[in-house]
């Protein structure tokens, strides 16, 4: 009955939605600004001010930390109810020069601060946990030897093996490794990552050629599935099988425009047909090199500090949540973030509009995978920002206009360096 009276609630408030509200946002040529004065938009202006970069290129960054620590703490539900994760990926294509490592210390120094802190703790963990095993394992190697003489000289066991039995559920426990950043990794390393450490992670670069160019993206469909939030199975010959299961994965990448088109050179074909490049989030920002006439802005706390003390805020929490759902069988999900019913009628117009444009002789006739994915990444970046933010409530029109005005600047620039032209238009060209 709730159900029933929430749905006829907002079926008539969707009736009454204006009608400025109703329309789809218009894409402006400039990239779109957030809320003046939130922590999101103050910290993409400073920062970019301050290390002279490109605003996009600020704003993908600074998306990429925010992803990183909501993923743990909340999904996003579209209005039909299908659920998907707020991890992203997103890669920058900047030359040499841009201050792409500068820009990534400002962002995500929070995150590595964190995961240093938690890496010494661990180490101290450590120590008591390699004492309590030594006495552990003395104590078994007794029991043990007591059990062989005991069936040695055909005596009763049954006390023994119960004592054995009741031994083994109190073998120490290894502190976990609450690593979050994986720079040079393989895939087998990550998931075993994932799996074994926590299952929330960043495949974080300012440098990502090496990435590209070398084993860590040899299995595409891996990524795919840990950024729809899929189980994972990874079966083994030498060491154990294991199940990776509801893993977050965030990869914020930078790297040299000429790698990365060499990679679509010679993997292209691979990348856009698995959908791997159709989930990506792309941005080649105005460049800055020899442009800056001035010295840098100073950067003030009051602009930077909200936004990197969020990020450990919900981090600690992301924390908190996975030790909860360990010590109660995964019995403490995430939480849900829906839209309003405003949004979720805006979010349907803006659904059948990217439909339309994959008919032919529109803008996504040639890129169907990419244009797929759209209200996915618009959806996850409105989830981002309102949970960053710290909005109450659910998604509002605001937050998903922005989302949408902002992913369809980075559906521009993957079309403009990404898509490639289709083999019709080409052969078309030669003809003429």
């Amino acid at each position: 009955m709730d159900d029933m009276n929430r749905m006829i609630d907002e079926v008539q408030a969707s009736l009454s939605l204006p009608e400025a509200q109703c329309e789809i946002p218009a894409i402006e040529s400039e990239w779109p600004h957030f809320r003046e004065g939130s922590r999101f938009e103050s910290a993409v202006v400073a920062v970019s001010d301050h290390v002279q970069v490109a605003y996009e290129m600020a704003v993908s960054v600074a998306l990429g930390a925010m992803a990183t620590a909501c993923q743990g703490m909340v999904d996003v539900e579209y209005p039909n109810g299908h659920r998907v994760p707020t991890s992203l990926m997103l890669l920058v294509a900047a030359n040499s020069g841009e201050r792409k490592t500068a820009l990534e210390g400002w962002f995500f120094g929070p995150i590595r601060k964190l995961q240093n802190e938690k890496e010494t703790e661990r180490k101290r963990l450590q120590e008591d946990y390699s004492r309590e095993l030594k006495n552990w394992q003395d104590k078994e190697k007794v029991l043990r030897k007591k059990m062989i003489k005991a069936f040695d000289e055909e005596l009763e066991t049954e006390g023994l093996e119960k004592r054995l039995a009741k031994h083994d559920k109190i073998r120490p426990v290894s502190p976990k490794d609450y690593r979050l950043i994986y720079e040079n990794t393989t895939p087998s390393a990550l998931t075993y990552g994932l799996y074994t450490n926590i299952p929330i992670g960043c495949l974080l670069s300012s440098e990502a050629g090496s990435l590209f160019s070398g084993k860590a993206f040899e299995d595409l469909y891996l990524f795919n599935a840990l950024w729809s939030g899929s189980p994972i199975s990874v079966s083994r010959r030498t060491s154990e099988s294991f199940m990776l299961d509801d893993a977050r994965l965030t990869a914020s990448l930078m790297i040299q425009p000429d790698i990365i088109q060499r990679f679509l050179e010679k993997r292209g074909d691979d990348a856009h047909g698995s959908g791997f490049l159709a989930r990506f989030l792309f941005v080649y920002p105005t460049p800055m090199v020899g442009h800056r006439d001035e010295i840098p802005a100073k950067l003030s706390d009051a602009d930077i500090a909200p936004f990197q003390d969020r990020l450990r805020e919900l981090l600690l929490e992301s924390l908190e949540l996975l030790e909860s759902r360990e010590s109660r069988d995964n019995q403490c999900p995430r939480r849900v973030l829906t839209f309003t019913a405003n949004a979720k009628s805006l979010w349907r117009k803006m659904y059948r509009h990217i439909e339309q444009e994959m008919l032919p002789d529109q803008i996504y006739y040639h890129a169907e995978g990419h244009a797929s994915k759209l209200m996915d990444n618009i959806t996850r970046v409105a989830g981002i920002v309102h949970a960053f933010e710290g909005d109450s409530g659910s998604i509002d029109t605001d937050i998903l206009t922005y989302a949408y005005r902002l992913v369809r600047h980075y559906s521009r620039h993957y079309l403009d360096h990404v898509a490639g032209e289709p083999e019709i238009v080409t052969l078309g060209n030669r003809l003429v």
